[in-house]
């Protein structure tokens, strides 16, 4: 997590070998300083490209990977590396439970934050203010980059730390599921069908 919040370097953290190769791409293009490509060396599945979106969208930093709504979700779960798998497999349960949710995968906060303002409003509506960043480490720049602003937001990161003993991330995270029941205690009072 230290190269992710250095000054100065691009970090890309691709989540399958689609985004490892786009990943590839812009860290021979581009100019003006050192990208760093993180990679798991877990056995990651290739997400496909045929039902989600394309791997093309890394070169903007995060794009929509899955989205069930027509319009703005009520949930937006944003990840990268290989916890993008766990917000597909997320992403499924939810829909099956009715939850209008979008995915993101957001394998560089430099590349989207480089996009202009309007690119990053497509991808994360301000409208839409329950969002969860699953995250597998401590990492001070989900809030900011998830949120669209640089104040507190509601960005609830899933994985981290100091979070995971939280009863509400407890039982969203449990055994790496997220259901309709763990949001419904994360955000009292609001309905997910």
């Amino acid at each position: 997590m230290s190269f992710r919040v250095m000054p100065n370097i691009v970090c890309i953290r691709p989540a399958d070998a689609n985004e490892t190769r786009e990943a590839w791409k812009v860290a021979i293009e581009r100019q003006g300083g050192p990208v760093a490509l993180i990679l798991t060396r877990q056995n990651v599945p290739v997400i496909d490209q045929s039902k989600f979106g394309k791997a093309e969208g890394l070169r903007k930093g995060a794009y929509v990977l899955a989205d069930n709504s027509q319009g703005d979700p009520e949930l937006i779960l944003i990840a990268s590396g290989s916890e993008v798998h766990v917000a597909l497999e997320a992403y499924e349960k939810l829909a099956q439970e009715g939850v209008k949710v979008r995915v993101v995968s957001m394998p560089s906060f430099e590349l989207f934050e480089e996009q202009p303002k309007s690119y990053q409003e497509e991808v994360l509506p301000p409208s839409v203010k329950k969002r969860i960043a699953i995250e597998a480490g401590a990492n001070p720049r989900v809030g900011t980059s998830t949120s669209g602003r640089k104040e507190k937001s509601s960005v609830l990161t899933a994985l981290e730390p100091q979070h995971r003993g939280k009863p509400c991330l407890k039982s969203l995270v449990s055994a790496w599921r997220i259901s309709s029941q763990g949001l419904r205690l994360c955000f009292p009072g609001e309905v997910f069908r």
